[in-house]
């Protein structure tokens, strides 16, 4: 199979060079969407299908990896060509998989099952083909849209997104969890609102 890497890199040169903090509502949307939906996509999907046995697992991880990774705007390339995007992908890939495989393995072992998850289960960097990642689209396009939210809004959703619950959330905030959560409901609310109102 040929490594779908090099075009796509060279099509978002300009944009990948960059930080993702730096990066226009428009460009953020291409990038992902066009990595959610392309051949990139189908290579991620299939090195997490290597890992992962269950079809719907697999697209479920994708999708919220890409989701994830779209919102925080963490991506920086230090002053590099556009290639260290692709070694920050694989890297936020394997954390993402190592996350999960320990989330399983612990929820085996408090129902006092046996369980032989490790980290070689997670395997190596695979370019294989995969279903298509399609979809991730809807994810992508709302995930684009985050970056219009006020600062503190998006905080709480990152940390959310990250598995924190209200009460931890409202601790570092200095918020009440009621806070917390009604921010949280009217956020999503919004977002779903504006994202409906974009597809039509």
């Amino acid at each position: 199979m040929t490594d779908p890497w090099p075009e796509y890199l060279a099509k978002f040169a300009g944009t990948l060079e960059r930080p993702s903090r730096t990066w226009s509502e428009a460009e953020a949307g291409e990038v992902w969407r066009s990595l959610a939906k392309g051949p990139v996509g189908q290579a991620l999907y299939g090195t997490i299908r290597k890992s992962v046995l269950n079809k719907c697992v697999a697209e479920e991880l994708l999708q919220n990896l890409l989701a994830e990774l779209s919102m925080r705007r963490t991506y920086d390339p230090e002053g590099l060509c556009s290639d260290a995007f692709r070694h920050w992908m694989v890297a936020c890939l394997h954390h993402h998989l190592c996350r999960y495989f320990a989330g399983e393995k612990k929820k085996r072992e408090q129902l006092g099952e046996a369980t032989d998850i490790s980290d070689d289960a997670i395997g190596g960097v695979l370019t294989d083909e995969g279903r298509s990642a399609q979809m991730v689209e809807t994810k992508i396009d709302a995930g684009a849209m985050l970056g219009s939210l006020a600062l503190s809004q998006r905080d709480i959703l990152d940390r959310n997104l990250r598995g924190e619950t209200a009460e931890e959330i409202a601790r570092e905030l200095g918020l009440t969890p009621g806070n917390v959560r009604q921010i949280l409901f009217r956020t999503n609310r919004d977002l779903r609102e504006k994202f409906l109102r974009k597809r039509q």
